[in-house]
């Protein structure tokens, strides 16, 4: 896993240092993503320059070294990622091409079938997380892509009339004449959901590679943008499974096995994050029968109850006979991580779980150099709660007038949230799950929209209409009729899930947290044949009693027992709530206050105000709206003023 970063300059850089000097400072800035090499390549005369920090993890010789030039030398490439299917592309590339390989990396392998195939029919033949530049010597074109559901960045943009792309912002910031022009639908988009999704930056002028995605840039730097693969093309194009549940539970269960198998080929120490929900036990029980030694296995814990799943991940992990490692992080943990998250993440970012996935990464890191995980489950197999509870609401609202439906929520209103709880913790713990009152207040909400659209961006937003914070623009709601298949909503909510969701947070978030560390984590359930596949399964695969990823439950009964796994999702969070009402307090008193918020003029003031306070009195769970601002805010502190 490496970082990349580089420049297509269309005039003389004038009254600045050297283009090579520029380059290598773009690239030391992501000396976290590679350290352990660092190259850099140019061509004066075209205007091209080209980066790379290495993490070596196949073939560790000098022989892998980046940027890497093919045989016949037209083509250059920088290239970040895995390519778990290379071997194969190589066989075939030295028997019916008769290419010669000097080294054991995909990225040569990559680079090969680049020159042989073509950029277009290679990109469709690779399985692997990957982001790269390749630059084509005879026809003066730069090629940007990126893999198929976003597992790995890639920034690009104009600065002046010059392309600049990097794999981190912090190395285009490094180009000289960058102007941090804040995109103000950015900051309404990520205060509502708590992510900048592709192909929009928090800067004006540099956007996101999308995932899927190929820029081939030409030598008068016109712009050419297309897709390769897309979500889209699996839904209305797909093949739909059939045969008996065995046959169907077969082909799934070799994928997974297949694809569990290619991500654990590594030439440095290897491991798992085990949290003990179904995912990331499925992919270390699967680990493990491909391995003759115990698979050292890691999880994070909290002390309060509601956030440890350490307990359980314990039990699978002796069940399964792993080499079992925990940490248990506190505040204090948080603490000390907070003034490094502005320059790790590079744009606000606010998913609270960013914290345990830096503290597990250290850990891993400190034994292992790559670790798979479990993620993609929930959006590929239809794992959130969030989609049964909006198939229920959506269909009462479609039945039940809306004057009604009015008064419901105002009767829910009528009655403050901890005051709801406090009725609620009469009821034994099983009934009644944590932040019961905020959850009834949010489902009030709901129950007065008039579309699935407006349902499902309610569900997701964390300030439900930024515009009381941003008068000047508009809420960004989600539009589910963007769904190209036989609609239904919780297909509806799958697909925009895995298209901002999946790739604007959970990989944002898995990514950043890693490569601070400079450990890789692949994810073996974001494999497109398994997303493919599941696309093809008829619903009942899916969900079944109100549940979902029901074949991967039954897959997995099969390496564990049922009891061990069967019990309701936690997440992955942190207990934000109480941390902020305690160790957290004066650092969010002091980025939140209201003499901060005017100086700065970006925000009204008002509404952060009535939320701290309500949160510090406990009338209100004001926890991850307060967290957007905050994260907004510390980014703001380190890279704009």
């Amino acid at each position: 896993m490496c970082g990349i970063a580089g420049f297509y300059l269309n005039s003389r850089l004038v009254d600045v240092e050297s283009p090579i000097n520029i380059i290598q400072k773009m690239t030391d800035t992501m000396s976290h993503r590679g350290p352990d090499n660092s190259g850099t390549w140019s061509d004066s005369s075209s205007g091209i320059y080209l980066g790379h920090r290495r993490l070596s993890i196949i073939d560790l010789s000098e022989a892998g070294k980046q940027p890497m030039h093919s045989q016949n030398d037209r083509f250059v490439i920088t290239f970040n990622g895995e390519i778990y299917n290379f071997k194969n592309i190589r066989t075939d590339l030295e028997k019916n091409k008769g290419i010669k390989f000097t080294n054991q990396t995909d990225t040569q392998v990559l680079l090969e079938a680049c020159s042989v195939y073509g950029i277009e029919k290679t990109l469709k033949l690779l399985e692997g997380m990957f982001a790269f530049a390749l630059w084509d010597k005879q026809k003066k074109t730069l090629y940007l892509a990126r893999d198929r559901v976003g597992k790995k960045p890639l920034y690009w943009g104009y600065v002046g009339n010059n392309v600049v792309f990097a794999s981190e912002l912090k190395a285009i910031n490094k180009f000289p004449g960058f102007t941090k022009s804040l995109n103000y639908k950015s900051i309404s988009s990520f205060l509502q959901y708590g992510y900048i999704n592709a192909p929009d930056s928090i800067y004006e002028n540099i956007n996101k590679v999308e995932p899927g995605g190929l820029i081939r840039i030409n030598e008068n730097k016109e712009v050419h943008v297309s897709k390769f693969w897309s979500l889209d093309n699996v839904i209305t194009d797909g093949e739909q499974k059939s045969g008996s549940k065995q046959e169907i539970h077969e082909g799934l269960e070799s994928l997974l096995k297949d694809s569990v198998r290619k991500r654990m080929i590594s030439d440095v120490p290897l491991g798992v994050m085990l949290s003990g929900g179904i995912d990331s036990t499925l992919v270390t029980a699967l680990m493990q029968t491909e391995s003759s030694q115990p698979v050292k296995s890691y999880c994070i814990g909290f002390n309060d109850k509601q956030y440890d799943e350490s307990v359980h991940a314990k039990k699978i992990a002796e069940y399964l006979g792993t080499d079992h490692h925990e940490f248990h992080a506190e505040a204090d943990s948080a603490i000390e991580l907070l003034p490094s998250l502005p320059n790790i993440y590079d744009e606000p970012f606010g998913d609270a779980s960013q914290i345990p996935t830096l503290i597990v990464s250290k850990l891993l890191k400190s034994e292992v150099s790559v670790a798979l995980s479990g993620d993609g489950g929930d959006e590929v197999f239809a794992g959130y709660s969030r989609y049964f509870w909006g198939e229920k609401i959506s269909a009462f609202n479609k039945t039940v007038p809306y004057l009604i439906r009015n008064l419901m929520s105002k009767l829910i209103h009528s009655v403050p949230p901890h005051k709801l709880d406090m009725m609620f913790s009469l009821l034994p713990d099983k009934l009644t799950p944590a932040h019961s009152g905020e959850r009834l207040h949010k489902i009030a909400n709901i129950l007065k929209v008039n579309s699935d659209s407006e349902l499902y961006s309610k569900l997701v937003s964390q300030w439900t209409s930024p515009k009381i914070l941003l008068p000047e623009i508009q809420d960004q709601i989600i539009d589910l009729e963007t769904y190209p298949g036989d609609y239904d909503i919780i297909s509806a909510m799958q697909y925009l899930d895995t298209n901002s969701y999946l790739p604007g947070d959970i990989l944002v978030k898995v990514d950043r947290a890693s490569m601070a560390n400079s450990l890789e984590v692949r994810s073996p359930l974001l494999d497109h044949r398994i997303i493919e596949y599941a696309w093809g399964l008829d619903r009942k695969y899916k969900i079944n009693n109100g549940k979902g990823k029901h074949i991967l439950r039954e897959i997995l009964y099969q390496y564990v027992p049922q009891k061990l796994v069967d019990r309701p999702k936690m997440g992955f969070g942190v207990p934000i709530s109480e941390w902020l009402r305690g160790p957290l307090k004066e650092w969010a008193y002091s980025l939140l206050n209201e003499e901060r918020i005017i100086q700065q003029g970006i925000f009204e003031p008002k509404p952060i105000k009535i939320a701290f306070d309500a949160h510090m009195k406990r009338e209100r769970n004001y926890q991850y709206p307060l967290w957007m601002m905050l994260m907004f805010q510390s980014w703001y502190e380190q890279w704009i003023v």
